[in-house]
């Protein structure tokens, strides 16, 4: 059964089971935002630590697009073309890391359940959410998205 960690206006954190996290986030080629920020995979690691301590964490699910997708930006990493996943990777060593290439859809959309939380607070809105999530993204056959993992920054998962 998922708990939910915490909730912010543009983000939510859950805790799977005991050493798995999602996070449901919007982002961007090299950034993802949480609580309106903008951030780079050294500053979303130094967020890791308030949800769960990092030794207790074996899997890491980031639903957010293009946390897959390669981007050139020698400035946020110094390694030459690669993905935020697999930057994040690198830095969470011994953790899989679990992100989407280019856009995907979550089954609940963090913009729409922050108005939820204000109104019924965290107990209600997280048995909402309990309800409606099943793996966080949404299947169907226009959007089949696949998965790519990461571990001490090298992708560990092909898809044709």
């Amino acid at each position: 059964m998922i708990r939910v960690i915490n909730f912010y206006p543009d983000t939510y954190v859950i805790e799977n089971n005991r050493r798995e996290i999602s996070i449901i986030s919007h982002g961007g080629c090299g950034y993802v935002m949480i609580d309106k920020k903008i951030l780079n995979p050294f500053r979303f690691y130094q967020y890791i630590p308030r949800w769960k301590a990092l030794d207790q964490i074996s899997r890491l699910r980031l639903i957010a697009c293009y946390s897959a997708t390669n981007i050139p930006v020698r400035s946020y990493w110094n390694k030459g073309e690669q993905s935020f996943g697999a930057a994040l990777s690198s830095i969470m060593h011994g953790v899989t890391c679990e992100c989407y290439s280019g856009t995907v859809m979550s089954e609940c959309d963090p913009e729409l359940l922050w108005p939820v939380y204000q109104s019924l607070g965290h107990q209600k809105t997280q048995e909402i959410l309990r309800q409606i999530f099943t793996d966080g993204v949404i299947k169907n056959t226009q959007n089949n998205y696949q998965p790519v993992t990461y571990l001490n920054g090298v992708r560990t998962n092909y898809y044709p």
